[in-house]
């Protein structure tokens, strides 16, 4: 059965001399000395041979095949549920396939009790679940499925839908004589600008104290730098999250309010603006770091593109490992300067290499983890620019002869894209 085991063989040979193991089906099975490792269902085929030596001739090679059945995927992990409307949005790193390529997932909302299948062909982060009720806390584990069937468990993370519709927009327009709404520039320098943070923000109890009404004002100094969104954190006063609300602001008044359907005295609430660039502060640290691809869909000679324009940050990591050195954080906060002088958002790439880990699977988690642990570092520094992170194994004879243990930092406008 597929296993991530390595298989120990003892081969021999009667004249003593060392006997050389090589795998003739490298996509089913590699050979480590005398340790076979699978990768793959199918058929592994080893030969084994003796050199020539003083005494002896060389020994015909002898090729031993067996096969190796697939079996159920391995766990998933899940990194995060985001709540919405009547959904939630699984986000989560695959596990191995077991040697079958995985079919589709199956997930469940209430800790494992019962499961659901989602359609085939459903194989990717992240997956949607719908079809939930608002306010009702969903216990979510997924599973992969393939051939053979269904695979072990994820780990849970619960998170509570939230109604769109429970939410009351509204927008004061002051109409006093002879004001001119402040103009919205999205031209030259101003469009590159990260949000200001809100000048004020009012939280007060409405509706016999059911309801919270959040007002967010900005400075009539910020009237020109473009402002999309208001996001609003909403937590209760132990700090436990309940809810992120994106909201569109109107870029002509500097005042918008937003009924919120909690009540006043159990919540703190906190007001981020949001563009194209990024988020201001004054809110919840790391909501602007998202994960996607980083490379662009077209190649050079062969070679993926990195979007953006690269930033030298000499940023590495030991082998096998993710965590941050004291030198790489210097040169991050030295790269993330470069970031913010240009402005634009930031893309982070992560590598691995194929011999960092004896499991080469784990290579895309592993390069995953580098990149995201950089990003990290980069918002718990002061930035404010949106940040995608990607990670990318390397094959070095395919596309990429950069070294493994590093990562590419570059920024891009949104208009690039």
């Amino acid at each position: 059965d597929f296993s991530t085991t390595a298989i120990a063989v003892t081969p021999t040979s009667g004249s003593g001399s060392p006997v050389v193991l090589e795998s003739r089906t490298p996509n089913v099975c590699t050979v480590d000395v005398f340790a076979i490792e699978l990768k793959d269902s199918g058929n592994c085929s080893i030969s084994a041979s003796v050199a020539e030596s003083r005494n002896h001739n060389a020994a015909p090679s002898i090729v031993r095949s067996f096969e190796v059945r697939a079996v159920v995927p391995f766990a998933p992990v899940i990194t995060s549920v985001e709540p919405g409307d009547a959904t939630v949005t699984v986000a989560f790193t695959t596990g191995l396939s077991g040697g079958a390529a995985i079919t589709t997932y199956r997930y469940s909302v209430d800790d494992g009790a019962r499961w659901t299948n989602l359609p085939d062909g459903t194989i990717s982060s992240p997956i949607v679940i719908g079809n939930l009720p608002n306010d009702v806390e969903a216990k979510v584990r997924i599973m992969a499925v393939n051939r053979i069937g269904a695979g072990a468990r994820s780990n849970m993370k619960a998170s509570t839908p939230v109604a769109k519709k429970s939410l009351v927009w509204e927008t004061e327009r002051k109409t006093n004589a002879g004001s001119t709404p402040a103009a919205s520039s999205t031209d030259g320098a101003l469009a590159n600008q990260l949000p200001p943070r809100p000048a004020l923000v009012t939280a007060r109890s409405v509706l016999s104290g059911r309801r919270t009404q959040v007002t967010a004002v900005r400075a009539v100094k910020d009237a020109n730098i473009p402002v999309t969104h208001a996001l609003i954190t909403v937590r209760l006063k132990n700090g436990k999250l309940l809810a992120r609300i994106q909201v569109l602001v109107d870029p002509n008044n500097p005042t918008t309010t937003v009924t919120l359907p909690y009540k006043s005295r159990l919540v703190t609430i906190s007001v981020q603006f949001v563009n194209n660039i990024g988020i201001s502060p004054g809110g919840t640290v790391g909501t602007n770091l998202r994960e996607a691809s980083t490379l662009l869909g077209t190649t050079i000679d062969g070679r993926p593109r990195i979007v953006g324009t690269p930033i030298a940050n000499g940023v590495t990591f030991a082998k096998g490992s993710s965590t941050l050195s004291s030198v790489a954080k210097t040169n991050l906060k030295k790269a993330l300067k470069t970031a913010q002088a240009r402005g634009g958002l930031i893309y982070v790439t992560g590598y691995a290499r194929t011999g960092e880990l004896r499991n080469n699977w784990m290579l895309d988690a592993l390069a995953r983890e580098r990149a995201k642990n950089a990003a990290k570092y980069l918002v718990s520094i002061g930035a404010r620019q949106w940040i995608t992170f990607y990670g990318a194994p390397i094959t070095p004879t395919i596309w990429h002869n950069s070294p493994s243990g590093r990562i590419d930092i570059a920024t891009v406008f949104p208009d690039q894209i």
